[in-house]
């Protein structure tokens, strides 16, 4: 199961998450992933599962784990799926966290990306270290 904390504050997830969520299914092949990540130019994926739950993090990390690799193009077995190589259970934060919290969160757990998920472990987000820093440290009137 997830992991999740939730706090509230003046500054909160929901206020700066993407909601437009790029993710992948537990079912998907490694390879479906690996062209997502891709084509995506991202880090790393949300995973949830049949009906909607965040249920993992897939990261260029674990599709390393399981690739071989060219110059252009990341190559993986078909059978192995995203559920066999997901890092789980996933950190997950909800909508009504302090974005500062937020930050501590991925300080402490080296990650560069929270799923947000509703009470019922719905993925409705996710927030990124650099939604937290420009959140927190640029100057919103300035633009920056």
């Amino acid at each position: 199961m997830s992991e999740m904390l939730v706090e509230s504050a003046e500054c909160i997830v929901y206020d700066v998450m993407s909601q437009n969520v790029i993710f992948v299914q537990d079912s998907d092949s490694l390879r479906h992933a690996a062209k997502v990540v891709e084509q995506f130019r991202i880090s790393g994926v949300p995973v949830v599962n049949e009906y909607g739950h965040c249920v993992g993090v897939l990261s260029v990390k674990d599709v390393a784990k399981h690739s071989d690799t060219d110059e252009t193009r990341l190559a993986v077995e078909d059978d192995v799926t995203v559920g066999q190589v997901m890092t789980t259970p996933a950190i997950t934060v909800s909508p009504g966290l302090d974005v500062a919290e937020a930050g501590r969160i991925m300080c402490s757990r080296r990650v560069h990306r929270l799923p947000v998920v509703d009470e019922t472990g719905l993925l409705v987000g996710l927030i990124s270290s650099l939604d937290v820093i420009e959140t927190l440290v640029c100057d919103p009137e300035q633009g920056d």
